[in-house]
């Protein structure tokens, strides 16, 4: 059984709410910093578009001065291993050419921003050439005032290669859960500290006082102060709808109520003050999805959100979403079979607290469908 509730507390004295805006990302000229004579393979074209892409890493949070960078994934079809500055404030896109040690093209993987550099980790790469695909265990780690790729050396044991995995960042540790490789899902927790002053890295296999979050992979993972959030993705056998919560202190994970929203894997998440946002994803029946979630981290209550009708991203999956301030933004995406791929640099723009009253209100004021239901998951189609 299923227990709904309609809250609408929309003040009938207030403007509706502005649904989803679209804009164009200007593509600006290429930024070159490589040093004479070097080699370098990452070498986008200023003239052609990065989109259509799927499978990209865009950073969750942006640099001081206001930008995200997005890295690699399919591109037209390719795998790739280009990098692209954005200014979600001048709405601008910037290809740059990077040197040293670069990361093979790849998709699946994940990048995050720890202590000021921009961290590339695991993803289905090519390697011999394009002729062979193999799953990258290289940390990669890229210093953005020079655009040089290093790659970063570490001591003992590590986390096998993957894609579909998820990756946060609390201070200066980079963890890293869950994902797939040769049809093996995992469940395994890692984290590295980035921060250490002697530069020896090691990775640590965290041990869970209790029974863990099952394994999964095309989850979405979101840090928040000292706690690890994921949702959703799947073992390839199930599809799920589930919410486990890592406090990183005790090591102990909390699991939550259901959802009670459509099953779903790569989706895409993104963090505004206590709320964790979720966007898209993928069913069970192939279908992507185009739904807008809230989990309203304080009081651990899911949220669904009804818009007007206006322009919004089209159903995607394995894209990528980013918040500034209490902007959402989301970016790419494979389209739903019946749809068609951006083919144009766009980006879609949510601004959660339109009236200057806080995520709170911003939520109630869309007419919130809260709901809870029993545990569910559903099979995966052949």
């Amino acid at each position: 059984m299923k227990n709904e509730t309609v809250v609408d507390l929309q003040k009938p004295d207030r403007p509706p709410f502005e649904s989803w805006t679209t804009s164009s990302l200007r593509l600006l000229p290429l930024i070159d910093n490589s040093k004479p004579g070097a080699i370098t393979e990452t070498t986008p074209s200023p003239s052609s578009s990065p989109f259509y892409r799927h499978g990209h890493s865009l950073t969750a949070a942006t640099t001081r001065d206001g930008e995200l960078f997005l890295f690699g994934g399919h591109a037209n079809g390719v795998k790739s291993n280009d990098l692209y500055s954005i200014s979600a404030r001048k709405f601008s896109i910037t290809p740059i050419r990077t040197h040293g040690d670069i990361p093979t093209p790849r998709s699946g993987h994940v990048c995050a921003f720890v202590s000021d550099r921009l961290i590339v980790w695991g993803g289905e790469t090519i390697a011999d050439g394009g002729q062979t695909e193999e799953l990258d265990n290289v940390l990669y780690a890229l210093d953005l005032d020079n655009y040089e790729w290093r790659r970063l050396k570490t001591s003992g044991s590590s986390p096998s290669g993957r894609c579909g995995h998820s990756a946060s960042v609390i201070g200066t540790m980079l963890y890293i859960f869950g994902g797939h490789a040769r049809g093996v899902v995992r469940d395994d927790l890692w984290a590295l500290d980035l921060g250490k002053k002697d530069g020896k890295l090691s990775w640590e296999r965290i041990s869970i006082a209790r029974r863990g979050a099952p394994k999964r992979t095309g989850h979405a993972c979101i840090a928040y102060k000292n706690q690890i959030i994921i949702f959703g993705g799947t073992d390839l056998e199930f599809y799920y709808d589930d919410t486990y919560i890592l406090d990183i202190t005790t090591r102990r994970w909390t699991k939550e109520d259901y959802a009670g929203f459509s099953v779903r894997k790569d989706h895409s998440a993104s963090l505004i003050d206590d709320t964790v946002y979720v966007f898209g994803g993928r069913g069970p029946d192939r279908k992507d999805l185009k739904d807008l979630l809230a989990f309203r981290i304080t009081d651990r209550r899911w949220y669904a959100f009804t818009f007007p009708d206006g322009p919004m991203p089209s159903a995607c999956s394995s894209h990528g979403m980013a918040s500034i301030g209490s902007r959402l933004f989301v970016l790419g995406g494979v389209p739903s079979k019946t749809g068609k791929g951006e083919s144009s640099p766009a980006i879609h723009i949510l601004e959660t607290r339109e009236y200057g009253q806080g995520v709170s209100y911003g939520l109630i004021k869309l007419g919130i469908l809260q709901r809870k239901c029993y545990p569910r998951m559903q099979s995966v189609q052949r």
